[in-house]
């Protein structure tokens, strides 16, 4: 019986194994005579086939040159959850053929996907394809339909020859080479518009993005460091005795081991809660970039900051601690969940001290991540973290803890001051952003019809660029009023047939459809396309 449920698990991985995509090549012939490769790929539903692993090669004098491939969709991968471009349905390509000094043509086909639970290994093969009977009736032209109901074969040649009403038809004949967003300066919008013509759509590495990777290890270490500082603030530094004993831990403690325990599960409980606090913001947020550029957004945030800065200068008491006090009962012998919730309480109610940081710190998170920066996901956990670096040793009772004292008041109205500050810089913004007239997007060769740019440029075989924009984004005005003003950018934009396409709405239709179509996550985002050639 156990070798019968190991050869039936074996089968079973063996089947589950079995690459689901069907790839097929066929030789045609287009209207002018021209040696034309038609590759069509079946993907299954739930699957997709990732798009910088899909090749179609040739040996070597024989050239390929694409004249049909449909653009790839961006989305979150469903193993690892990055973004990237992929197809998710059945398509063909059309592949013509130069030096071609054979009559039987090994073209060889690579490929890889996923389905929402198993990541299929790479496969590479081989077909050969005879050109024998290249002058036969027999051999089809394209322009007639294939054996895939789903995927019509089209004549390369007469692709463009109709303009149909809807841009999604129409974006299937462009290629997305580049996409990026936020503000840029022209000496980066240049180097990103070079790029995205004669690198493939390689943009070059933004500072941020330099940052990230150069420097990731001291980003951590400022949170680290910003995070234990919190437990300096007024609002937290005398209930950490009180925690304590709350909890069984520091000087009360049977032992430094059971103590070290029990604040290291407080402190777990305090990084988990800002962990989860900063994925609910940012997952909940996919639109954050247009939020934060809302002037209403920042003016709300503004009066948070107003609010809680006046409370540092004791104009009134927000205490949410005493809120926890209901709770701490709890903690008297309670077990390890308890423990660590009682951290994650603690960690949520520290007050007024401790809240604009921690804003702060979402507010970047989600920043950062609507550009695409997965790891952002992480900033509030790593800051919980720093902030509960102290709990095991004070829990063991080896750490030494300041004497409450006057010291603490200059510190309570420093905070004070630096959060007015950012209360000040919310408003400033927010009425700047509120002034602001929204730009003419008709003015200087720009078009505002995204189905009008897309025609034009499929006829006139120019690359398209996008602009995302919407009357309430700041960052969109100082592009207009800067950047698109410069004279190199505007001479290097000429090239481009140039489309402003307002998003004004970014969560209802059909602003949503079209920001969804092309993954934007924030405002401004420009995006370049070049025709299937």
């Amino acid at each position: 019986m156990y070798l019968v449920l190991i050869g039936l698990l074996g089968l079973s991985s063996a089947v589950m194994a079995v690459d689901p995509f069907h790839i097929s090549i066929q030789p045609v012939l287009s209207n002018g005579n021209a040696l034309v490769l038609n590759v069509q790929v079946a993907i299954p539903d739930q699957h997709l086939l990732y798009a910088d692993q899909f090749r179609v090669e040739v040996p070597s004098p024989i050239r390929l040159i694409p004249r049909f491939l449909p653009a790839p969709e961006k989305q979150a991968d469903p193993l690892s959850g990055e973004n990237t471009f992929v197809f998710t349905r059945s398509f063909k390509a059309l592949y013509a053929v130069e030096n071609l000094n054979t009559n039987r043509l090994p073209v060889t086909v690579r490929w890889q996907g996923c389905n929402e639970t198993v990541c299929f290994l790479p496969v590479t093969k081989t077909f050969l394809i005879s050109w024998a009977d290249l002058s036969s009736p027999r051999l089809r032209r394209a322009g007639r339909a294939s054996a895939f109901g789903d995927v019509p074969v089209a004549n390369a040649a007469a692709f463009a020859s109709t303009i149909p009403a809807d841009w999604r038809a129409l974006t299937n004949r462009f290629m997305l080479v580049a996409q990026r967003a936020g503000y840029l300066s022209p000496s980066e919008l240049l180097s990103f518009l070079e790029s995205a013509q004669g690198q493939g759509g390689v943009a070059p590495e933004a500072p941020l993005d330099r940052w990230l990777k150069r420097s990731l290890w001291l980003s951590v270490l400022v949170l680290l460091v910003g995070g234990l500082a919190l437990n300096l603030t007024p609002c937290v530094l005398p209930m950490i005795p009180v925690n304590l004993a709350i909890i069984g831990a520091g000087t009360g403690a049977r032992s430094r081991r059971r103590g070290a325990t029990l604040g290291a599960l407080y402190g777990l409980g305090m990084a988990a809660a800002y962990g989860i606090l900063g994925l609910l913001v940012v997952l909940t947020g996919s639109k954050f970039g247009a939020l934060n550029a809302s002037p209403w957004f920042n003016l709300s945030v503004a009066v948070l900051f107003a609010v809680l800065a006046l409370a540092m200068f004791d104009v009134y008491a927000i205490d949410f601690s005493r809120f926890q006090g209901r709770f701490n009962t709890i903690g008297m012998g309670g077990g390890a969940l308890v423990i660590v919730a009682l951290g994650a309480l603690a960690a949520i109610l520290s007050g007024a001290c401790v809240a604009p940081v921690v804003l702060s710190v979402l507010l970047l998170s989600a920043s950062l991540y609507a550009q695409g920066h997965g790891a952002a996901l992480l900033l509030p956990f790593i800051l919980g973290l720093g902030m509960a670096l102290p709990w095991p040793l004070a829990g063991a009772g080896l750490a030494w803890l300041p004497k409450p004292g006057r010291w603490m008041e200059r510190i309570k109205h420093g905070f004070g001051v630096l959060i007015l500050l950012a209360a000040v810089y919310y408003a400033y913004t927010g009425f700047t952003i509120w002034r602001q007239q929204p730009p003419s997007g008709a003015r200087d060769g720009w078009l505002t019809s995204l189905p009008e740019a897309l025609s034009r440029a499929d006829r006139e075989q120019k690359p398209v660029f996008i602009d995302f924009w919407a009357s309430w984004c700041k960052n969109c005005h100082a592009m207009d009023a800067t950047t698109f003003r410069n004279a190199q950018v505007r001479q290097q934009l000429e090239s481009f047939v140039r489309v402003k396409v307002q998003a004004e709405h970014p969560n209802q239709p059909p602003d949503r459809d079209i920001l969804d179509a092309f993954a934007v996550m924030g405002l401004p985002t420009y995006v370049v396309l070049i025709p299937n050639r």
